[in-house]
């Protein structure tokens, strides 16, 4: 007798259903989901039943069969050692009586085997085999079945066991020197001691002689020098460096990261009253703690609180500041406060552990209107999936970037005309399904890239608010968000799904029944909307990320910096010895005040420009010193240019100035070495963060989505030809749609207006000889981005004009998309992580500022000039924030063009900036003026408690007009803690860890992606490929090929699945950067060797032989056997190059109770012949058994599934003997 997997997962019925879990239908459940189907007037399939032949499938439909159906809509999937099952024939019984179902008798071409199929009605392809699309009128959870081809069989199981000098030359003999000395006295005392040698007729030791005094003033530089010597020897070794910055030095010559501390990130909810925008820049988050207050003196702030408010509470208690990590706009709405999730009619009642998707509960918006809220056109919002066009995904504002949904698509299908157009399934994101509910808008308005938060809200058990678990609560980052319908409940929903990295950690409870009367509670899980991911740290000068220099916060002003000038380089005086002078000789400072000198030489007077000139070439210090200055009604005034330019130039004759200039040029050509610019931040402790999101991941990102777009466009000719067959034609979109890909020569010669159908057939069947070019540059990107290289915004433009606007979705760097998961942003290396510190370089008019040239530190006091402008504050008239300035760990990587710094923290945890030499990193232009934004923070501080972020601060302006409106929000939490906050690491710890980690990269393999830079030895490839995602472990083997040696790595991947080739193509684009030249990749799956087991057991008496076979096929199998256990050949119990040895077989098979004893009879390989499986099975491997073990290769596993189904995947035999 044939049977099939029974309703609600019971694998011991004789008949297959659509296995959607359990009904409805359990005390205070709706009525069951199958007869309100049956009321709705849909179909679908009841009970799927093989007959004995196991070529005759029986499919009972709920209601009547449709009319039809053929070979080509059935559609049957599954199977382990047969797939690829067919329907040969197809013929309907039909039923007279009106409540009786009518069935569907299929036949197969072959009978399949024992492990679970599915049966689906689907509508036919373009190439006449079956889709993937339900048939029409069909319910979208019932148009498929699961079953089994079963044979009933005796079993003797009880039900339910389930890694040489030359000569030395004359020379004179030396004087006799003290080098002891290195103090001022000692250095003193040497000098007078060799000049009294030297110069005996010099005995004057008065203090004012000019001998002594140019004595004490080489043993006060001699002094000097020693110092410096010894601070230099002091700081060449790690064991005896003193100062922090050394420490780091030293230790990154062996690749290891010191690390400067790390600032918290956290996710906050904001919940509104309505819909607001807040702008970059002015908002941010606070978490203020007054408990430590008396209660009469604790303040009482609002959730929305300005920073006047906040420098009141910093005053009264414990204030930590967070700032959102990405300069975009926050837009709340307060229909994503929060979410409910649909349990489709409580058949979904609990999402399980690792879930990857849920289903949204949505509305339809008040007043309906054309558009899905997914905007597409110029402000309709009846969009292409997930906003494409000219209108942002409301339809309500100009020009957007989003392009579209793609993969799970961003709308319903449905054919034209026909009565039920609401099916549910997969798109590419161009949004041309037509429903009945096409026109209506919905209310969530979410997309792919959002974050939402998972929370358990009640108790599952009671049902209360307090009883809800704290620890229940997790972020999820859409991946791919997909409207959908509800037919049976007349609901709109939205299904979401996210990244496996972001499975849930618990199950999640959606509905239950508790209380005191055991009643039905609903929405004991919710999902939070308008989350914001923060971190830690108090902007000063502006926020780092917001890309607009100025002010940010109540009277905080940027800081400045100057860069020193360059020592002026004067042209020679001598002709040279051929050809003409070169007039240009000589830098920019040596050629401007030469040219000044020579015009006051001439009698003319220098104006106020040319000073203001002066001041910022040379640099003002200088100019001063030389004695040349602009004077203002009697004042002697710094450079600052005036809104006139007046202001009389010092000394006021032409003589004197010519003069001066003469001094100026003498003073800047000594010393000729420019000077060191290393300007250090005033305020600390400075906040340190690692970049969000990281490059790789936007890059990887990017490199996915290119890859994917010639399966969308196959995809999507496949939806226009179904289109074009019902609705016998194209719309004129659509034909545009297509010119962009193909071209209108290739549209004009298909004739796609004319015959359609016909054309778009074509057109797939020639679609990789058409658009080879394009797939061709598709692949370059592709390449360039696995590399690491994250693309442009150009990327987007191209696509767009080559592919069409549809296929751009997720390919622009700022996308949210490629963000990655939720659970990766709050996951920081504290080595990976950067200063807050960002730097515009000011455009001034020529004469800068008149700050000091060469000024070393940087200065935030609020000095501001006479014309009120902040000092560095770049509003005057004439300026301009120029280039900007980033942060790097090294300048290691940075070429000449690269406009990085590194910032350094020093022993008084003051920040200072480090800047290239013009060949590791861009210098900065001598005389310009640095505008500095930073962030103050970080550290453990920042890891305050869930629930304890809990004000908004607005961000505002004095002379604001709007200044006294209050934000709708109605409350701000995070639900869970901020992570990540890590101190400084200590040089102490340092010292110690750093000499082990060498020894460890000397030996062991550490961890390889962030210290290694070549993989050598087999060990290493193994080690590299196992730190990739994706996999669980990994081995390798060098082979000697005869022209070469080839790298082969065998890759296990996680779960139970053979590796994807996507997986083995990603392990192998990720190691082609580490290969050893002369290397050849070869990545595979891992090799498999089923073995042949044969024992023979004594029971003792006593025991029954049923229940001592069964426990001895379980601890023997590849099964888990609960409370941690494994199965001896659990994958998860054995790995490469692993041996079986034949003392844990009878140790494993003696500890079951009942055994006396074991023998191995048979130890060996199943086929014995070769690698590939060739060879005769069951041959015994005397010498496995004679050593007691049986070796395996370094790239094979051992398996033994003892499955009737598989027996190539392993035998065990066991013989029972002895007395019952």
């Amino acid at each position: 007798m044939s049977g099939g997997l029974g309703h609600g997962s019971d694998t011991r019925g004789n008949r297959g259903d659509n296995g959607n879990g359990g009904e409805g239908g359990g005390s205070g459940w709706p009525p069951d989901r199958r007869a309100r189907i049956r009321a709705e007037r849909l179909n679908g399939i009841d009970a799927v039943e093989p007959d004995d032949d196991g070529l005759t499938l029986t499919v009972t439909f709920l209601g009547k069969a449709p009319h039809g159906l053929g070979p080509e809509n059935v559609r049957i999937d599954g199977g382990r050692r047969i797939t690829g099952i067919r329907a040969t024939h197809t013929s309907v019984e039909r039923e007279d009586d009106p409540e009786l179902d009518d069935r569907l008798v299929v036949t197969v071409d072959r009978a399949g085997d024992t492990s679970r199929y599915r049966l689906c009605l689907v509508e036919a392809d373009p190439y006449g085999r079956p889709g993937t699309e339900p048939y029409p009128g069909f319910e979208q959870r019932y148009f498929g079945a699961d079953f089994t081809f079963r044979f009933d069989r005796p079993s003797p199981f009880d039900c339910g066991d389930g890694e040489r000098d030359g000569d030395a030359a004359d020379f004179p003999t030396a004087p006799v020197i003290d080098y002891t000395a290195r103090d001022y006295d000692s250095i003193r005392r040497l000098l007078l001691d060799r000049l009294a040698l030297t110069t005996p007729g010099w005995v004057e030791r008065n203090p004012a002689d000019l001998g002594m005094t140019l004595v004490e003033l080489l043993a006060y530089t001699g002094d000097r020098i020693s110092y410096q010597q010894d601070a230099v020897a002091t700081e060449a070794y790690l064991d005896t460096a003193r100062r922090r910055v050394s420490v780091r030095r030293h230790v990154r010559l062996i690749d290891y990261a010191m690390h400067d501390g790390c600032n918290a990130r956290a996710f906050v909810t904001v919940e509104t009253a309505g819909e607001h925008m807040l702008l970059p820049g002015t908002f941010r988050f606070a978490a203020v703690d007054v408990h430590s207050r008396d209660p009469q003196d604790r303040p009482e702030p609002g959730t929305v609180i300005d920073d006047g408010d906040l420098a009141v509470l910093d005053e009264h208690g414990s204030v930590e500041v967070f700032e959102p990590v990405t300069a975009d706009p926050l837009v709340l709405r307060e229909v994503h406060n929060t979410i409910r999730l649909w349990t489709w009619g409580g058949e979904v009642r609990a999402l399980p552990r690792g879930a990857t998707a849920a289903t949204l509960v949505d509305g339809w918006a008040d007043g309906g209107g054309e558009g899905d809220g997914n905007g597409h056109g110029s402000g309709h919002g009846n969009g292409h999936g997930n906003g494409h066009g000219n209108g942002d995904r409301d339809g309500r504002h100009g020009p957007g970037r989003g392009h579209g949904g793609h993969g799970h698509g961003g709308h319903e299908h449905g054919g034209h005309g026909r009565e039920h157009g609401h099916g549910h399934g997969h798109g590419d994101g161009h949004g041309h399904g037509h429903d009945h509910h096409h026109g209506r808008r919905r209310t969530l308005s979410l997309r792919a890239g959002d974050v939402l938060i998972l929370e358990e809200v009640k108790g599952p058990r009671s049902g209360t608010p307090g009883d809800a678990d704290p620890a229940h609560r997790q972020p999820v980052r859409l991946t791919s968000v997909t409207p959908a319908y509800d037919a049976v409940e007349d609901q709109p929903v939205l299904e979401v799904a996210w990244a496996p990295e972001d499975a849930l950690h618990f199950p999640l409870c959606l509905a239950t029944l508790g209380g005191p009367g055991c009643a039905p509670v609903a929405d004991v899980s919710v999902a939070r909307g308008n989350v914001v991911l923060v971190d830690h740290g108090r902007s000063v000068g502006g926020p780092p990320g917001a890309g607009v220099p100025g002010t940010f916060g109540r009277g905080e002003l940027p800081a400045t910096v100057t860069v020193p000038p360059d020592p002026a380089v004067v042209a020679p005086c001598c002709p040279p010895d051929f050809g003409c002078g070169d007039r240009e000789e000589g830098n920019a400072p040596g050629r401007l005040v030469g040219a000044l000198t020579r015009k006051a030489a001439s009698g003319r007077l220098l104006t106020s420009d040319d000073v203001r000139e002066l001041f910022t070439v040379v640099g003002e210090a200088a100019v001063l010193r030389a004695g040349i200055g602009l004077e203002l009604a009697g004042l002697r005034r710094t450079g600052q240019p005036s809104g006139d330019g007046s202001g009389r130039v010092v000394p006021g004759t032409a003589y004197e100035q010519a003069s001066a200039l003469r001094t100026l040029l003498a003073q800047s050509v000594y010393p000729g070495i420019p000077p060191r610019f290393r300007p250090r931040l005033d305020r600390s402790p400075l906040a340190q963060a690692v970049p969000f999101p990281l490059p790789e991941r936007v890059a990887a990102g990017q490199a996915d989505r290119l890859a994917a777009i010639p399966g969308r466009l196959r995809q999507r000719l496949v939806e226009l030809w179904r289109s074009a067959r019902d609705r016998d034609g194209l719309a004129d979109g659509e034909i545009a749609e297509l010119t962009v890909v193909f071209g209108l020569d290739v549209i004009e010669r298909f004739e796609l207006r004319r015959h359609p159908e016909r054309a778009l057939r074509d057109l797939l069947h020639r679609s990789d000889e058409l658009l080879a070019g394009k797939r061709r540059r598709l692949e370059v990107l592709t390449a360039r981005a696995r590399a690491g290289t994250v693309l442009d915004g150009h990327l987007a433009w191209e696509i767009e004009q080559t592919w069409g606007p549809g296929y751009t979705a997720g390919l622009h760097p700022d996308e949210p998309e490629l963000h990655g998961p939720a659970s990766a942003a709050l996951a920081q290396d504290p080595r990976a992580a950067l200063p807050a510190v960002r730097l515009h370089e000011l455009d001034d008019v020529p004469g800068g500022d008149g700050r000091a040239g060469g000024d070393d530190h940087v200065a935030d006091d609020g000095h501001t000039t006479a014309e009120g402008h902040p000092a560095g504050g770049g509003r005057g008239p004439g300026r301009g924030h120029g280039a900007v300035w980033s942060p790097r760990r090294d300048l290691l990587e940075s070429g000449p063009r690269d406009r990085h710094f590194v910032g350094e923290l020093e022993d008084d945890e003051r920040l200072a900036l480090r800047f290239g030499d013009g060949r590791y990193g861009a210098r900065p232009t001598p005389g310009a003026r640095l505008v500095v934004h930073y962030r103050l923070g970080g550290g453990r501080a920042g890891n305050v408690g869930a629930e304890a972020i809990n004000h908004l601060v607005l961000v505002r302006d004095e002379d604001d007009e709007n200044r006294a409106v209050q934000a709708p929000v109605a409350g701000v939490r995070n639900p869970l803690p901020a992570l990540g906050g890590t101190d400084p690491e200590p040089v102490d710890q340092v010292r110690q860890l750093a000499p082990l980690d060498l020894r460890r990269t000397l030996g062991a393999p550490p961890t390889p992606f962030r210290q290694w830079g070549r993989a050598v030895t087999a060990e290493d490839y193994a080690v590299l490929a196992s730190e990739l995602p994706g996999v669980q472990r990994a081995a390798a083997e060098l082979r000697w090929t005869g022209s070469g040696q080839e790298a082969h790595i065998a890759v296990d991947s996680e779960g139970d699945e053979d590796p994807a080739p996507r997986l083995l193509a990603a392990v192998a684009q990720a190691l082609e950067p580490y290969r050893l030249i002369g290397h050849a990749l070869v990545v595979g799956p891992a090799r498999l060797v089923p073995l042949d087991i044969a024992l023979t057991v004594c029971a003792a008496p006593g025991h029954q032989h049923g229940q001592i076979l069964a426990e001895l096929y379980r601890v023997l199998g590849s099964r888990r056997l609960g409370k941690g256990r494994l199965g001896f050949f659990h994958p998860d119990a054995l790995t490469f190059g692993e041996p079986v040895r034949l003392s844990r077989l009878v140790a494993v098979a003696a500890a079951v109770p009942g055994v006396v004893s074991v023998e191995v009879t048979r130890l060996g390989r199943l086929f014995r012949g070769s690698d590939s499986g060739g060879g005769h099975a069951g041959a015994v491997d005397d010498s496995a058994i004679g050593d007691g073990v049986l070796r395996l290769g370094p790239l094979e596993i051992a398996t033994c599934d003892n499955d009737p189904e598989r027996p190539e995947a392993g035998r065990l035999e066991i013989t029972l003997g002895g007395v019952r």
